[in-house]
Order: structure tokens, then C-alpha cells, then sequence
């Protein structure tokens, strides 16, 4: 394995975050941030040093041979419990928009649930991230209105700065982050738990920290789908890990199984003449 570091340039305006991303980022061994830039002009006359650099690493890797390997079979997904789930709800942070894109890109436009998002992103970028997504996916992707009654089919972001939750109605409800990731999985999948109960699905992605370990647990307990992302396919396997760790779910599910696994429990169940049907949402 080569111990060459991955080399980051952190551009972002406003001075505290350019730190804080900067602080996150030397944590990690495998990554050096060479440099800040305020604006992209400043970042494309950095980038310039790298360039010569950049295009001799890639005529060296055009000699490599490649070597092909077959995947590993993935693990088998969670079955169906017998319940039909009524709503899933995702966490995401680090490398959760490309993540978020594989998932729903491969979901129907006829999708009988609303998907409800808690990814982890600085203000400013939500509106983008919600056109990005509404041009890979045919589901309508949206930001909630506060009271709005949540519609199969749709996938709801919070405006930014805001939390995302359901009311004991299962109406949207959004209210201003009271600090700590934003918006807040935990807050997203306890209310879910409450409202829901064991009809309702959660699922933490890829990302730094802790959050939605808990607010999957709550699920857990109330008797719904839950799942992990695993580790293989996590860009940052930080919170898939603590939920993992919490026990709020059994195992990891590779990325490309989590569309269909959401699908698979949102699936009206088949029952054999003369057994009783699910007894219907809380």
C-alpha cells in the first residue's frame, strides 16, 4: 500500500471554516492540506504549482498494468418483517451527496414512501445540492415547507441552517439548529420513531462522528427497519461505526444494495388466505 498522502486544498471565504475544514482534515494521517485559498481564482493559481506534477503521475500510472479482481459477493440484505414501511429517513455527511445520488438515482419515480434527508452540509449549498440531485434522479427532490404534508414519491431537505422532523400528525416540521451537525440526523430519526413506530425505516451513511446513531436506535426500538452503511463503501465510516457500535442495527449494507432494500420494505406484503394482515400504523 503507498504511504503518499493525499494532498487537499481548502477553498472556502469565510475564514472559520476554511479552519475548521482544515482542523477536521489533519486529523486524518492520509491527508496533507497544502494550502487555503478565499475564492476560486486564488485556488486556480495554487493549483498551477501541481500541474507539471499532476500530468507526470499520470503518464507514470499509464504504464501500470492493470490487474482485475473479482468483487466480493455482497452479504445478504435484511428481509421484510411483515410491515410495510411508511416513511425512510437518511443520514449523510462526509461523502454523503455522491451517496445519496447512488441510492436515489436507482429508486422509482412511483416510490410508495417520502424520503426524508439529514445531510450534513455547510449553509448556502442545500438549494444546489436539491437541483443536483432532481437532475440524477426521477423522484421529486425538494426543500420541506413546515406543516406540509409529507407525499410518496418526494424526497425532503430541510432549508438551510434548519432541522428536518415529523410531527405526531406526520407533518414536516422544520426548526433552527440548536448547534452540534446540521441538520440533525438524531433529531430527523427520533421524530420518525415517535411518529411512525415500527412503520417507519432509517438508514446512516457515510460521515464523520456520531450522529443518527442514537435517533436509528430509537427505531430500532420501536420496531422499524433499520441499516448501516459498511465500510467498504463508506467514503468516512464514522457514524455507520457508531451506529453499528449502539447496536441500533445489524451489520453494514454495501451502497449499491441500499435503493433496493428500501424498495424491498416498501413493498405491500403477500399473505396466505386466512392469516390476519398487519394491524395497521400506530
Amino acid at each position: 500500500m503507498s504511504t503518499k498522502k493525499i494532498r487537499v486544498l481548502v477553498v472556502d471565504d469565510s475564514p472559520t471554516m476554511a479552519s475548521t475544514l482544515t482542523a477536521l482534515l489533519t486529523e486524518e494521517p492520509r491527508i496533507e492540506v497544502v494550502g487555503r485559498a478565499a475564492d476560486g481564482n486564488r485556488a486556480v493559481q495554487l493549483l498551477r504549482k501541481w500541474g507539471r506534477e499532476l500530468a507526470h503521475s499520470v503518464c507514470l500510472m499509464a504504464e501500470v498494468p492493470v490487474i482485475s479482481r473479482r468483487p466480493r459477493a455482497a452479504p445478504p440484505l435484511p428481509m421484510p418483517t411483515g410491515a410495510r414501511v411508511d416513511v425512510f429517513g437518511l443520514v449523510a455527511s462526509t461523502g454523503g451527496p455522491p451517496a445519496l445520488a447512488e441510492v436515489l438515482s436507482k429508486l422509482p419515480k412511483d416510490l410508495p414512501v417520502p424520503v426524508l434527508i439529514a445531510q450534513h452540509i455547510t449553509v448556502g449549498f442545500t438549494q444546489g445540492m436539491v437541483r443536483w440531485l432532481s437532475q440524477v434522479c426521477s423522484l421529486s427532490v425538494t426543500m420541506a415547507r413546515d406543516g406540509e404534508q409529507l407525499a410518496p414519491g418526494r424526497v425532503y431537505f430541510p432549508l438551510d441552517g434548519h432541522d428536518l422532523l415529523v410531527d405526531s400528525a406526520g407533518l414536516a416540521r422544520l426548526q433552527r439548529s440548536q448547534g452540534g451537525p446540521c441538520p440533525n440526523g438524531d433529531v430527523l430519526l427520533h421524530s420518525l420513531a415517535a411518529a411512525y413506530g415500527r412503520r417507519c425505516g432509517g438508514g446512516v451513511l457515510t460521515g464523520m462522528g456520531e450522529d443518527g446513531a442514537r435517533g436509528l436506535l430509537a427505531i430500532r426500538t420501536a420496531g422499524g427497519v433499520t441499516f448501516a452503511q459498511d465500510e467498504a463503501s463508506s467514503v468516512v465510516y464514522g457514524m455507520p461505526r457508531a451506529a453499528l457500535e449502539l447496536k441500533a442495527t445489524d451489520g453494514g449494507v454495501p451502497l449499491t444494495a441500499v435503493a433496493d432494500l428500501i424498495l424491498q420494505h416498501c413493498q405491500r406484503p403477500t399473505f396466505r388466505p386466512g392469516r390476519p394482515p398487519d394491524g395497521g400504523p400506530r
